[in-house]
């Protein structure tokens, strides 16, 4: 994805497809081989969406998991659980 790369994933495998969500990647059931074949044919045919496609999941790793966009949500996420964080010097 940070490689502006389409990506084909399968569903329920382990994190990628809730990684590029719903705009920024393919997703396939889970271990269908011919279901990930035919997707990918379908991009090498069409290098116009392949490239589109590619380019919302840069953006996406740009937009939510690049470092200072993770680190800060995780830093929320602890605060919300756990009550305000002081950085100690």
């Amino acid at each position: 994805m940070a490689a502006g790369l389409p990506v084909v994933a399968f569903a329920d495998a382990g994190g990628a497809a809730e990684a590029f969500g719903d705009d920024a990647g393919l997703k396939v059931p889970y271990l269908d081989v011919s279901a990930m074949a035919d997707e990918l044919a379908r991009l090498a045919e069409n290098p116009a969406e392949a490239k589109a496609l590619g380019a919302r999941a840069r953006q996406r790793i740009e937009s939510q998991f690049a470092s200072e966009h993770f680190f800060r949500r995780f830093h929320e996420l602890v605060e919300r659980d756990f009550g305000p964080v002081a950085a100690k010097r």
